[in-house]
């Protein structure tokens, strides 16, 4: 019977840990226009954010880094021709300066392009954004990962001293987040905004930002099931109007040149 009790009571126990340290999971599934706020665990604010908007895919945001791997995928942006972990090479991962990012509401803003394959059946966890600022790239090599599951996000650190954590999204228990998300519109299509206060940065760290970004399970519930994810500046870049709108605002210049000719002939 003591033995019963025991048993029991361990079970229980690691049932409670389990629970206490389960992630905390933030929503954007259920369509477009969906606002979360939360606390990080650096004590800073984000705002996660899915909506429809004009199409965001490469060439139209400006992508600092893009992920690609099967049930998880990770990695950082840098200008080495390698870039580690899950990162792609090429000219679609590479440094970004604090000066390049814009600011919204008195946040800075990223934007994210989701590109599972499933399309909106097919949601994904985002488990972890460090952000770091520097003065110079951090390269390919100097960084460790801790490995997530279940309780615990991904965690990366770097061995320089050069490298300042001004944002940290999940850690462990109660700021274990599992933010899922899904492509609203097929690939090419803006998914997700990510706000960071700016207040928690400062320019004595450095002008370089580095973003580490991890997904998928674990620590997450939905798995990275092989499409791409890529990180970009959003709002940055001017949005090229519709041609319909073009076609109606060439329509409307002439009505008034016309209207005008009329004008100073009479």
């Amino acid at each position: 019977m003591i033995r019963k009790c025991v048993a029991a009571t361990a079970i229980f126990l690691a049932l409670a840990q389990s629970m206490a340290q389960a992630a905390t999971v933030l929503d954007l599934t259920t369509g477009p226009n969906v606002s979360i706020s939360a606390t990080s665990a650096s004590g800073a604010t984000f705002t996660v954010a899915s909506m429809q908007m004009q199409p965001a895919g490469t060439g139209n945001f400006d992508p600092f880094l893009r992920v690609q791997a099967n049930t998880t995928d990770q990695g950082y942006n840098t200008d080495a021709q390698t870039p580690p972990y899950d990162a792609k090479a090429g000219i679609w991962t590479h440094t970004i300066q604090l000066s390049d990012i814009p600011i919204v509401n008195g946040n800075y803003e990223f934007l994210l392009d989701i590109n599972q394959n499933g399309g909106q059946n097919a949601p994904i966890s985002l488990n972890q954004v460090q952000i770091f600022q520097s003065h110079a790239d951090p390269g390919a090599t100097g960084s460790t990962v801790t490995a997530p599951d279940a309780n615990n996000a991904a965690s990366i650190s770097f061995s320089s001293s050069d490298l300042t954590q001004v944002f940290k999204l999940s850690s462990t228990g109660s700021t274990l987040w599992d933010v899922q998300a899904v492509t609203q519109n097929g690939s090419g299509v803006a998914d997700m905004f990510l706000y960071v206060p700016t207040s928690v940065f400062s320019a004595a760290n450095g002008p370089f930002v580095t973003f580490y970004t991890q997904f998928g399970v674990p620590s997450g519930t939905a798995t990275s099931n092989d499409g791409f994810e890529e990180w970009g500046l959003g709002t940055a870049q001017a949005v090229a109007p519709e041609p319909s709108t073009i076609v109606g605002a060439s329509f409307a210049a002439l009505f008034g040149l016309v209207y005008a000719w009329r004008r100073r002939k009479s």
